[in-house]
């Protein structure tokens, strides 16, 4: 990586009118504005299918893409929908937020219509694009079809010729036409998106733009990965996890974040050769210029729950695959860019394992300024080699962080990052902080991450508009509606100033 800038900007929390973004006209605008930004990063989330919860980080395949991002106006372009028939799944709800129910209703119409008109030409560049695969698509396809035959249950209540994962038995249940065609239409969805994200992919990289994706470290339960690869995953006889996913005690939670994700067999990975970590990794990189793997601790120890537990608190840390997984990826797959996410509970093996495989770590400013103990880890003390956030997807926002804080915390942030206006020292009362200070704040937060010696400064758009808590994305550990719902409006996304943030990465030298 050279000195450079990113956002952070959901897929679906584009602006657009199907109720979600998609890969349409906003992100090609979305690809303009951080072009004249000098902005050479756009990081995402996981494109993945979302599950129940609508979290990007819990679903039914790691490898597939998500239907609901598919733009219907790019499907007219290429001859599958008329012109009318794209005015008929216009979202005429608020805008500002994500409606996943809408979204799932009206892609499942129009890309149903869409794979209704496939013709022959059509179908040989499909059947290209699904040669070129592998097995992943077919596992993704067979497991769609079969949640969608048994309502939707966990796999492991399907009947057993099924839930097995028996080749004989899937060839012979998907040998008739009509579930060949139930086959073929998840086949083409996925095509479809691919169209349309390399497309975007190809516009963004001759624009200077290079994409970010996010690589999730656990596949959910009741997904195609784990039901097609039991034996890669820590599970008794039934199928169901002995120990799950989590993390201890944290910032976000005291009694930790329970994720409940089944546990990999590492040993059983090892014998041969991590081929499983090495198709998905290979495969991700088809997407993305650069990928952010989550939770990059868990690969020199993890903390194991037992699946009985109610919360995260009665864990242990069980060893990881450490560099013997990173040296075969290095080796396996070329020009491999990563950065590793090394937030949370770090110990100096995690910091040796991160070292070791060179990668860049992760540095998050409301976690320094935020720290009691000031001088252990202040932002002066982060090293180049380090890719900086403001917040995460996961942080509140910094507004909303700013007002959160004890004034004794906020104080010394807002002397720190030197808010024009403000007498240092002085005590920032929250009734005495006005609308327009705490704009300043923000701006000031964002100038002083940007001017660190840290690589890559990447800044979620929640910031770069002073947008408060309301508009967060995610609060760890929770499962409320309001997680993974925020989208900007039209009128939000053409308010970003932009010629303030080309001269913030003129000045501090982050132009490529």
């Amino acid at each position: 990586m050279k000195r450079a800038s990113g956002v952070l900007l959901h897929i679906s929390s584009l602006p657009g009118p199907f109720g979600i973004g998609t890969l349409g006209q906003e992100a090609y605008a979305f690809v303009d504005q951080l072009a004249k930004a000098g902005v050479a990063y756009w990081q995402i989330l996981p494109l993945s299918p979302t599950g129940p919860s609508h979290s990007p980080y819990f679903s039914l395949s790691l490898f597939a893409n998500n239907p609901f991002y598919i733009d219907p106006r790019s499907l007219a372009q290429a001859g599958f929908l008329t012109d009318e028939e794209v005015e008929r799944f216009i979202y005429d709800g608020p805008e500002g937020k994500t409606d996943f129910a809408f979204a799932k209703t009206n892609s499942d119409a129009y890309l149903k219509l869409a794979y209704s008109r496939l013709n022959e030409e059509q179908e040989t560049a499909m059947l290209t694009f699904i040669n070129q695969s592998g097995a992943w698509l077919n596992h993704y396809a067979m497991f769609s079809c079969l949640h969608a035959r048994f309502d939707r249950v966990n796999w492991q209540e399907w009947p057993e010729d099924l839930a097995s994962y028996d080749e004989k038995n899937l060839t012979l249940y998907f040998a008739d036409d009509e579930r060949q065609r139930a086959l073929e239409y998840y086949y083409f969805i996925q095509w479809q998106f691919m169209c349309q994200w390399q497309a975007l992919r190809n516009y963004a990289n001759n624009k200077g733009i290079k994409l970010i994706g996010d690589l999730p470290i656990y596949p959910a339960l009741n997904s195609a990965d784990v039901w097609a690869g039991k034996d890669q995953f820590q599970l008794d006889e039934k199928g169901l996890p002995v120990v799950v996913a989590g993390v201890p005690p944290d910032y976000f939670s005291e009694d930790g974040q329970l994720w409940g994700n089944p546990l990999y067999n590492w040993d059983k990975m090892e014998e041969d050769n991590y081929r499983w970590w090495v198709s998905r990794v290979r495969y991700q990189m088809v997407l993305y210029d650069v990928i952010r793997i989550d939770h990059f601790r868990g690969f020199e120890s993890y903390w194991a729950v037992p699946a009985t537990s109610e919360t995260a608190r009665h864990g242990a840390w069980w060893p990881g695959p450490g560099m013997k997984l990173f040296t075969t990826l290095n080796e396996e797959i070329e020009n491999l860019q990563i950065i590793a996410e090394d937030l949370g509970d770090i110990n100096d093996d995690v910091l040796q394992l991160v070292e070791d495989s060179s990668y860049p770590g992760m540095e998050v400013m409301q976690f320094s300024l935020g720290d009691k103990e000031w001088g252990d880890n202040l932002p002066y003390r982060f090293t180049d080699h380090k890719v900086l956030y403001t917040g995460t997807h996961d942080n509140q926002t910094v507004l909303g962080w700013l007002k959160s804080q004890t004034p004794d915390i906020r104080d010394f942030a807002l002397d720190y990052i030197r808010v024009p206006g403000r007498v240092m020292g002085s005590t920032s009362e929250i009734e005495g902080l006005d609308e327009a200070l705490y704009e300043a704040a923000v701006r000031a937060f964002v100038e002083s991450t940007l001017s660190l010696p840290c690589i890559l400064a990447v800044v979620p758009i929640q910031d770069l508009l002073a947008m408060d808590d309301d508009r967060r994305m995610n609060t760890p550990g929770t499962y409320q509606d309001e997680n993974w719902i925020f989208r900007l409006t039209h009128e939000e996304m053409n308010r970003l100033d932009l010629a303030w943030l080309y001269r913030l990465n003129q000045v501090y030298q982050r132009l490529e």
